[in-house]
Order: structure tokens, then C-alpha cells, then sequence
């Protein structure tokens, strides 16, 4: 009995090959216009906002809500959203942007509060509306840090809370208890700052608080809306505190450089004789204390090397730092922990 003959698709009588299969598929498949290979929603599409044409489905951008870790979103519409000029950005302005980020591998907060897609490199990236507080400007960017919930926190676990200061609006800081923490990582942290909103009808979440180590570079042809400025009693606080947590020399503004609210009648201004002062009495605190522990570890024998470390940690204090005007503030109270702990690591390890 003669073996059944298979059907084929080709002209010729020939078995198809596996790349007649691809070469099938492909005009089955429409060409998909993204690089990494993945074809948008049309939900995704949709929900683009306008300051993000159709055009741009090929970034890195997670098309999502704002997450669990951002304050009450007031002003996110995207009509409130545009190029600003330059004028906009001064000292102390509060502003919000959709702020893109990639994924972090560890399962933190800003890992999964919002859905993600895969970049070029099969990696993923989140969007959320991000609040932040000016504090220098240059002719095409800004420096600037970030004002988070972290999830009604207001300090994340594992982080040192010297780090953080509230951000609040309406005339009183929130206590401990409203924000969620403990009485005492309330007192370690930075004085809080007030902002003055633009409507009424905004505020800030009672756990907003800016992380003074981490400082973000705001380019000035992103689109972005307006919130508010910090009250003109408290630049000069907000400036003090992050020159002495970041150890970075930030310019001082001048008068007409620092934003203003329609509601203040005096300017704000940051007085840099005052915060010299602040900076030179800080220092030599903190000084005595590393010369006393120095002291201290050369009586009990430690290796020369932690030593020629602990006196270079010493004369690294002439750096730019500042100091609240209370002596007792958590700022000088954080700093002398800091010192503290800096030093008896390296004591206590040289006797281990």
C-alpha cells in the first residue's frame, strides 16, 4: 500500500520549511513600532497624558495612577502641566511632576505601588506625581528635593530618621502621633518646614517628609504644575539643614531669587552672615566631641590607622555645614549621634 501523501501549502509540491512558518507569521502579525518588542494597550494608550504624545508609546514610561508614597493629589491634572520658564523656578518653589523611575530589584514601596511595563533593557519603570521643593536654580535645571508619604510613614524602616524633616502645610507642624512614628524618632529628626500652597483647597499629608540626603536634578523643559513655597520664616531653615545633611556647598539666593507667596508680606531672604555663624559655632561642637572620642581611643590603644581616620573625619568638618538656631534642635542632636556612633564603630571594632 502506497504511504498517504501529506497536503502542502506550496506551489512548487514542496514541504513548507520552518522559515515558510516564520515568513506566514510575520504578515499574520503586525509590525509592533515599540523596541523592546511589547505592544501597548489601547487602555495604555489612552490614558497617556496630553503633555505625552501618542508618538513617545516607545519610552520607558509606566502609565499608572499616584502611588500609596506621594501626597494627596491636588493639582495632577495635565492641563496644570507645561514647560515653565525660567522665572518659575526659584528657591523654595513647590512644584509637582510625573516622575519617572526604574524598578528597584529589592520589594521596596516604589517597587510596586504602581503597574510597570518592560523597558528596552527587559528591565521595568514606574511613574508617579512627585512633589518637590526647590533649592538652586541654574540656567537649564534645578536641584531640588522630594516630598514622600513612604507609605504613611513618614520615615521609612531602616532609615536614619536625622535624615527627614516634615513638610507641612497650615500653621502647625503634625505631632508624632498624626504622622504615624514614635516620640522618638520624632525627636531625632530635622525641623520641619512649612509650605504655603497655592489654593486653599491644597495640603500635604500629615507623614510628608523630604529626605535631606537625597537631592534630585528638575530639568526646566520637563512639564510640570505649580503647588506652592515654603513659607518665607522657614527658607532660611530649609537652607541651613540641607547644606549640613548634604555637606554641599548649595549658592545662596539672593532676595529677588527666592519664591514668594501672594498671601506673605515680607520677602523671605537668607541672611549669609547668620548662616555662617550657625555653620562655624556647629562645627566647633562637634569638633570638641571627635577630638574628646579621638582622645579617648589613643588612651585605649587603637590601631594608629582608625585614629588617622578619626581625626580625618574631624578636619572634614570644616565642610559646609549649619546648625539651627536652638542649641537643643534635633539637628544638633542628630549630628552628635551621628559623631557619636561614627566613632564608637571603629573603637569597638578594633577590640573585637
Amino acid at each position: 500500500m502506497a504511504p498517504s501523501q501529506k497536503s502542502s501549502n506550496r506551489k512548487d509540491g514542496k514541504k513548507p520549511n520552518r522559515r515558510d512558518n516564520r515568513d506566514r507569521a510575520d504578515q499574520q502579525i503586525p509590525q509592533n513600532p515599540r523596541r523592546d518588542g511589547i505592544v501597548p494597550t489601547e487602555a495604555a494608550l489612552n490614558s497617556i497624558p496630553e503633555h505625552f504624545s501618542s508618538t513617545n508609546t516607545d519610552r520607558d514610561y509606566t502609565l499608572g495612577n499616584p502611588g500609596p508614597s506621594t501626597p494627596i493629589p491636588t493639582r495632577t491634572t495635565s492641563a496644570n502641566h507645561k514647560v515653565r520658564p525660567w522665572s518659575f523656578f526659584k528657591v523654595g518653589r513647590v512644584l509637582v511632576i510625573d516622575w519617572v523611575e526604574p524598578h528597584g530589584q529589592s520589594p521596596c514601596e516604589t517597587s510596586r505601588r504602581l503597574m510597570s511595563h518592560h523597558s528596552q533593557i527587559r528591565k521595568t519603570a514606574f511613574s508617579e506625581f512627585r512633589w518637590f521643593v526647590v533649592l538652586a536654580t541654574y540656567a537649564k535645571h534645578s536641584l531640588a528635593l522630594a516630598i514622600h508619604t513612604y507609605n504613611k510613614r513618614a520615615v521609612p524602616p531602616h532609615e536614619p530618621s536625622e535624615h527627614f524633616g516634615f513638610a507641612f502645610t497650615g500653621r502647625a507642624a503634625p505631632t508624632w502621633d498624626q504622622a504615624g512614628i514614635s516620640e522618638d524618632v520624632e525627636s531625632q529628626m530635622l525641623l520641619p518646614v512649612r509650605v504655603l500652597p497655592d489654593l486653599n483647597t491644597d495640603d500635604l499629608h500629615p507623614t510628608s517628609t523630604m529626605h535631606y540626603r537625597k537631592i534630585y536634578t528638575i530639568e526646566h523643559n520637563v512639564p510640570l504644575g505649580p503647588f506652592g513655597v515654603v513659607h518665607p520664616d522657614y527658607i532660611d531653615r530649609l537652607f541651613a539643614q540641607a547644606s549640613t545633611t548634604l555637606r554641599f556647598n548649595l549658592p545662596v539666593p539672593a532676595a529677588e531669587d527666592i519664591a514668594t507667596h501672594a498671601t506673605t508680606s515680607s520677602a523671605a531672604q537668607v541672611d549669609p552672615a547668620r548662616a555662617l555663624a550657625l555653620r562655624n559655632e556647629y562645627i566647633a561642637s562637634i569638633r570638641t566631641f571627635m577630638e574628646r572620642m579621638v582622645t579617648q581611643a589613643a588612651a585605649r590603644q587603637v590601631e594608629a590607622s582608625h585614629i588617622l581616620l578619626l581625626e580625618a573625619a574631624v578636619l572634614s568638618l570644616g565642610g559646609p555645614l549649619g546648625q539651627s538656631e536652638d542649641p537643643e534642635a534635633p539637628l544638633r542632636r542628630a549630628a552628635l549621634r551621628a559623631a557619636e556612633q561614627f566613632v564608637r564603630q571603629r573603637i569597638e571594632g578594633n577590640d573585637k
